[in-house]
């Protein structure tokens, strides 16, 4: 038997997309660190530590508005 997915695992995972810092995604998602940990290990991401010209590069690529990105 499967266990049920965390009920905000969407919006975790979005924000992961992202690329928000852990602490904001908490804010956002209103969760646990934990459940955050929890998502990351079940979407298989994994943390790769990026220059900014690296993360406007993937932010480009994924449709997200530069402004935003960390």
């Amino acid at each position: 038997m499967s266990q049920a997915p965390h009920p905000k695992a969407e919006i975790i995972k979005q924000a992961l997309l992202e690329m928000r810092p852990l602490k904001e995604i908490r804010d956002v998602a209103d969760c646990r660190q934990r459940d955050v940990y929890r998502q990351i290990e079940t979407f298989g991401f994994r943390r790769i530590y990026l220059t900014r010209a690296e993360r406007e590069l993937i932010a480009h690529h994924r449709g997200l508005d530069l402004q935003f990105v960390p």
